[in-house]
């Protein structure tokens, strides 16, 4: 699996979750959800990149936006 297809998946995954359960997740929780992913999936990244971080910075951006005020 390629970078580009693992970010579809974590997302798809993601917005997958009904939308309730996901905005009542903490930042904690969404970390704890990208660990799974992480140990979950195998996609390529340089030496020393830590898959489960990459997954977590997506799904953070994914929380945050979701939070925002129109």
């Amino acid at each position: 699996m390629d970078f580009t297809q693992a970010k579809r998946e974590v997302l798809t995954r993601w917005l997958a979750l009904p939308e309730h359960e996901r905005k009542a997740k903490t930042l904690n929780e969404v970390a704890s959800f990208a660990m799974k992913l992480g140990q979950e999936m195998r996609f390529a990244v340089g030496e020393g990149v830590d898959r489960d971080e990459i997954i977590n910075g997506w799904l953070q951006a994914e929380w945050r936006a979701s939070r925002r005020k129109p």
